[in-house]
């Protein structure tokens, strides 16, 4: 690549391969920084990712939102608030830097986002049976070490609704 990006793939089906690893903050900001430097504002614009998407979480998160994108110490975190426009941008410009590498291993390359029945086919293993890679049903094992990133909540059964609510979260605040 004219441009540093490390990618990892792997074959899922056929002739489609899928990153191992999410998009980086770093790998991102060199997409976004080529697009500044080409004069490309408005595009530029809005494909800066949306740190407003740190304010849906519950807890105080202004230090992440400011540093998250930008700060060297996430450059290996994985790239978030990006509109599917802007993934879908980002997918043509690696589709450029790739094909501008005389050293590229294969000749034609298109880097795009995976269809809802790919991206299954990838998250399951290809194994439609299963409800996770892993297989099991279980989001920790034996040792009760989580096997997955998720979500904490709490919940409760509402019998007037006869549904599942999410509890509002408790801040305690002390003096």
């Amino acid at each position: 690549f004219p441009v540093t990006i490390s990618v990892n793939f792997t074959p899922i089906k056929g002739n489609i391969w899928v990153s191992k690893y999410e998009v980086t903050n770093a790998a991102y900001r060199l997409f976004v920084e080529d697009l500044q430097k080409s004069e490309q504002q408005k595009l530029y614009q809005q494909c800066l990712p949306d740190t407003n998407c740190w304010n849906a979480l519950a807890s105080y998160q202004e230090p992440i939102k400011a540093y998250y994108f930008r700060h060297p110490a996430y450059n290996n975190y994985p790239v978030v608030g990006v509109s599917y426009e802007a993934a879908k941008q980002y997918c043509n410009w690696l589709t450029q830097q790739y094909h501008q590498n005389p050293k590229r291993k294969f000749e034609l390359v298109e880097f795009r986002l995976l269809t809802k029945t790919e991206w299954m086919f990838a998250a399951n293993t290809g194994d439609s049976s299963r409800t996770y890679p892993w297989g099991s049903g279980y989001i920790q094992n034996n040792r009760k070490a989580d096997l997955c990133n998720y979500r904490h909540v709490d919940i409760k059964y509402d019998s007037v609704a006869k549904k599942y609510i999410e509890l509002p979260k408790t801040i305690v605040t002390g003096k």
